[in-house]
C-alpha cells in the first residue's frame, strides 16, 4: 500500500500517522521486523488497549512491547495485571 506523499505532506502528518505510513512501507518491502518495531511505537488509545487485553490478553500486549502509557494514565499502573471484569483504579463506574 504505497502512499505517495510529498515531504511537506509527510511532515504535516500527526505522529501516529507518520508511524503508520512507515509501517505500511516496511510491510510493502517485506520488512516485517521493521513493521513490528513501528507498530510497537504507536500511541494506542487506552480504550483500544483495554479491548486488545480483553480479546488477545495481556501477554499479547507485552510480547509486542506496545506503548501502554495512555492506558496507565487512564486505568492506573496495574491495569494490565488486573483480572478481567475487575474495576481498575482511576476508572469511573457506569451508573
Amino acid at each position: 500500500m504505497a502512499l505517495e506523499l510529498t515531504t511537506e505532506q509527510r511532515a504535516a502528518l500527526p505522529r501516529n500517522s507518520k508511524i503508520l505510513v512507515a509501517m505500511w512501507e516496511a510491510e510493502d518491502q517485506g520488512n516485517t521486523e521493521e513493521a513490528d518495531r513501528l507498530f510497537s511505537a504507536l500511541d494506542i488509545p487506552a480504550h483500544t488497549l483495554m479491548a486488545i487485553k480483553t480479546v488477545l490478553g495481556a501477554d499479547w500486549i507485552r510480547s509486542r512491547n506496545l506503548r501502554t502509557h495512555l492506558a496507565e494514565e487512564k486505568y492506573g499502573p496495574d491495569w494490565l495485571d488486573a483480572p478481567e471484569g475487575e474495576a481498575v483504579a482511576g476508572t469511573k463506574s457506569a451508573g
